[in-house]
């Protein structure tokens, strides 16, 4: 006896068919040992055999649509092991005997309500909020100030969460609302703290560059926040959804780096002015400039000033506008 599993596009088993003889036609017709309802498969399709040594032979009975295996390669007839899988026509099918070994049993382990960790990462995050815009802020501010950027981060948290959980439940079947959520709000506290770090840095090392990639860090957060969402959706495939949202994430910060235009000359010296957040003058790890060092920039910044200055030519809108001088007399 041998067993014919059909499968979804994501490779679960959807179907099982047992078959008393190792020798059997599969396709859309009623005369077959297996019957598949997909218009793209033939009416005999595929055969199901043993070969001379014995082992499981799967053969394109001269079908338009072909014999095809998982990496898309077509076949004529192709060799089944038990873990092969193969596609015809839209259908994809995996042959296995009942002498295949299959996995040890999972021991089951006891759910765990995930609400009250969610309520209390929650908490934490508007208290975590709140905190660190009250020490960036160096204005005075209502409560209306925080309760209406927590109500805002809130919104963007709920179509972000909301958007993750249609997707999974399109794709696995279960929204997974909670899961998604405490995802979130780790990733939000990390880009809270994160900021308030880079701040720090920029501060206390006077340094441009980190102000002007900053971004780097926080794009790399969102990715592995959603590595965590696609985690969440299916375990499956985990290299290369690792591949393809980091090489997003790649390229959406490419794209912010150009959109910034580094290589305009105003945007570099717009670059002087790099510092967002201030902080305690004893915070800093790089000592500040004397005040000899700074009048010295200070006038050499006046002198080459004054000599652009006599370079500057004069403004030929005054010569091409054909009034007389003062002295000159009307004739």
């Amino acid at each position: 006896m041998i067993w014919i599993e059909r499968l979804s596009r994501h490779k679960e088993v959807l179907a099982r068919h047992a078959s008393p003889t190792d020798d059997l036609l599969i396709g859309r017709g009623y005369d077959n040992a297996l019957v598949i309802d997909d218009p793209y498969v033939a009416p005999r399709h595929l055969r199901v055999f043993r070969d001379a040594k014995g082992g499981l032979m799967a053969e394109d009975l001269g079908t338009q649509n072909g014999l095809y295996d998982e990496a898309g390669a077509r076949h004529l007839a192709l060799r089944l092991d038990g873990n092969t899988l193969m596609r015809i026509g839209q259908t994809w099918l995996r042959v296995r005997e009942t002498e295949f070994r299959v996995d040890d049993d999972r021991k089951m382990r006891q759910e765990r309500r995930m609400w009250p960790w969610l309520v209390l990462l929650l908490v934490f995050a508007v208290l975590l909020q709140t905190l660190l815009r009250w020490l960036e802020n160096t204005g005075e501010s209502t409560m209306s100030y925080y309760l209406d950027e927590v109500l805002a981060v809130a919104s963007s948290l709920g179509i972000w969460v909301g958007l993750w959980g249609l997707i999974s439940r399109l794709l696995s079947g279960a929204a997974r609302l909670v899961w998604h959520a405490m995802i979130a709000l780790l990733a939000f506290m990390a880009i809270l703290l994160l900021d308030f770090f880079w701040s720090w840095v920029i501060f206390a090392f006077s340094s441009p560059l980190a102000a002007q990639y900053g971004f780097v860090c926080k794009w790399l957060v969102v990715a592995v926040a959603c590595l965590g969402h696609l985690y969440v959706v299916s375990v499956k495939r985990l290299r290369q959804k690792a591949i393809i949202v980091f090489l997003l994430a790649f390229a959406i910060m490419v794209v912010q780096w150009l959109m910034g235009e580094p290589f305009r000359a105003e945007n570099r010296l717009a670059r002087n002015a790099y510092l967002r957040t201030l902080f305690p003058p004893s915070w800093r790890v790089v000592a500040p400039e004397s005040e000899a060092d700074f009048f010295a920039r200070a006038r050499e910044m006046e002198a080459r000033l004054e000599g652009l200055r006599k370079e500057e030519v004069e403004d030929p809108t005054e010569e091409e506008s054909g009034y007389p001088e003062s002295g000159d007399e009307n004739p």
